[in-house]
C-alpha cells in the first residue's frame, strides 16, 4: 500500500525490518523507486539483493533492472544483466527479451538489439514495434520502414502501436506515397479509432507537406486533443503558412482547448 502511494521512506524502513526478504519484496521496493523516477536507487536495491544471497532474481526482477539500465543509459551494466538473464534461462522469456531490445536501442546499440531480436524464441508484435521505435529514435528511418515491411511479409497481426511507431518514419523521409498506403491500411484494419493513431497520421501528412490531407484526417476526428491542434499548427508553420497557423490558434481557443505552456513547434 505504501509503495503504491509513493511513501518511499516508509516502504524502505518496512523493507529493512523484514527478516525473510523474498524476491517479491525486493521487486516491490525496486518498482517503487522506478515509479518515483529514481532508477539508480532501484539498481542499488538489486545489488543488495545479489549481496544478501537470501533469494535469486526472477523474471520480474530482471524486467525492472533492465528498465533501470535503459532509463539511465547504463550499457555496461545492461550487458552484465543480459548475461545474467541467459544464465537464469530467461532467453525464452519474451517480456525479458523485449526489455533487452528496448534497452539496447535506448543506448544506441542497434546491432546488439538486432542480435537479440534474431535469437528470440518467439517475436511478439511488441518485439517488432520495439525495433521500429528503436531504429527511428536512432535516426534510422529506412531501417524502421524495412522492419515494417517484414511485419507485413510475415503476416503479423498489426496493432495501433505499430502504426504509431512507423508513421513518423514516413514523415521523416517525406515519403508521402508510402504514408498514404499506411493510412489505407489503418482504415482497412480499423486501427485509427484511437486518437494517438490519428495524431500520428496528422503528423505524417504535415511532415510530408500535405496539409490538406492532414486537415481531412483532423476533420474526421470525433475527438481532438492539444496534440492534434499543436501538430496542425506546427505543420502550417513548418510549411511556411503562418496565416493558417494563426487562424488555427483561434479555432483551438474557440473549441476550449488549452495550449501547453512553453509548447514549441515540431520540426
Amino acid at each position: 500500500m505504501y509503495a503504491l502511494c509513493g511513501f518511499v521512506p516508509h516502504v524502505r524502513r518496512l523493507f529493512d525490518e523484514i527478516l525473510d526478504q523474498s524476491s517479491f519484496f525486493y521487486n516491490t521496493v525496486m518498482r517503487m523507486y522506478i515509479q518515483n523516477s529514481v532508477p539508480y536507487e532501484a539498481l542499488c536495491v538489486f545489488v543488495e539483493m545479489l549481496s544478501s544471497k537470501q533469494c535469486s532474481p526472477d523474471n520480474f526482477t530482471y524486467l525492472i533492472v533492465i528498465k533501470c539500465c535503459s532509463d539511465l543509459s547504463l550499457l555496461s551494466i545492461g550487458v552484465v544483466v543480459h548475461g545474467k538473464t541467459l544464465k537464469a534461462g530467461l532467453d525464452l522469456d519474451t517480456f525479458v527479451q523485449n526489455s533487452l531490445l528496448s534497452m539496447y536501442m535506448n543506448c544506441g546499440e542497434k546491432e546488439a538489439a538486432r542480435r537479440v531480436f534474431y535469437t528470440m524464441w518467439e517475436q511478439s508484435i511488441m518485439s517488432w514495434n520495439t525495433m521500429i521505435n528503436g531504429y527511428l529514435r536512432n535516426g534510422c528511418a529506412k531501417e524502421a520502414m524495412m522492419v515494417f515491411s517484414w511485419i507485413m511479409e510475415e503476416g503479423m497481426e498489426l496493432d495501433c502501436a505499430t502504426m504509431v511507431s512507423v508513421l513518423p518514419a514516413y514523415g521523416y523521409l517525406k515519403d508521402l506515397v508510402s504514408g498514404r498506403r499506411v493510412y489505407a491500411l489503418v482504415e482497412d484494419k480499423g486501427l485509427g479509432k484511437k486518437i494517438v493513431a490519428r495524431n500520428a497520421l496528422v503528423d505524417m501528412y504535415a511532415k510530408c507537406g500535405s496539409m490538406d490531407e492532414a486537415w481531412l484526417v483532423v476533420d474526421k476526428m470525433g475527438e481532438r486533443d492539444v496534440i492534434t491542434w499543436t501538430t496542425m499548427i506546427s505543420g502550417y508553420i513548418l510549411n511556411g503558412d503562418a496565416r493558417s497557423a494563426l487562424a488555427l490558434c483561434q479555432l483551438m481557443h474557440f473549441e476550449g482547448v488549452l495550449p501547453w505552456v512553453g509548447n514549441k513547434a515540431k520540426t
